[in-house]
C-alpha cells in the first residue's frame, strides 16, 4: 500500500507481511527539494481488561471506568511490550529501538463512546504528535527512512 502527500511532497508505503507474525514493514520518502521531518506513530488498538497483565517495562495507566489515561515512556527504554488477557491469551508487539525509540501507552477504560482499549505506541518522535523538542528524524530531499512494527502470538 502507499499514499503521497498533498501538502508536502512525500511517499509513504506499507508492506504487510504474514508469517509466523503480523510484520508491518514502512518507508517514507522525502519527494521534495527541501528537508522534511519523518514523523510516525503507531496506534494498534487491543481490548483493554483493567485485570490484564502489561508488560512495558514501567507502569500502566489503570484509569478508572469512564476514564481514559496516557503515558510515555522514558526515551530508548522499551522495543517490545507484552499484553496477556485473563483468557490466557497474550500477543507481542515488537519494534525497531533505533528508529521508534519514543513508546506511548494510551488506555480508554470506557470513555470515547464506551470502548475499552489499550493501545502500545512506537513513534519516530516524542509525544503522540510532531514536536520540535523531541524532534523525528530530519529527510534530506530524496531520502527515506524504513521502519517496521511485529505483533506476535506470544502464548
Amino acid at each position: 500500500m502507499e499514499c503521497s502527500g498533498r501538502g508536502l511532497p512525500w511517499k509513504l508505503e506499507r508492506r504487510i507481511v504474514l508469517d509466523a507474525s503480523v510484520r508491518l514493514e514502512y518507508r517514507y520518502t522525502n519527494l521534495g527539494d527541501t528537508p522534511l521531518y519523518a514523523y510516525w506513530c503507531a496506534h494498534p488498538l487491543f481490548r483493554y481488561e483493567a485485570d490484564m497483565n502489561v508488560q512495558v517495562g514501567g507502569d500502566v495507566p489503570r484509569p478508572e471506568t469512564g476514564k481514559s489515561r496516557k503515558v510515555f515512556l522514558r526515551r530508548g527504554s522499551l522495543d517490545h511490550a507484552r499484553l496477556e488477557w485473563g483468557s490466557g491469551l497474550a500477543v507481542e508487539l515488537a519494534w525497531d529501538l533505533a528508529l521508534t525509540p519514543y513508546v506511548g501507552v494510551w488506555v480508554c477504560n470506557g470513555d470515547l463512546g464506551g470502548y475499552h482499549h489499550i493501545a502500545i505506541e512506537p513513534a519516530t518522535g516524542g509525544g503522540d504528535r510532531p514536536h520540535l523538542a523531541v524532534p523525528p528524524p530530519l529527510l534530506a530531499p530524496g531520502e527515506d527512512l524504513e521502519w517496521w512494527l511485529e505483533v506476535r502470538d506470544a502464548r
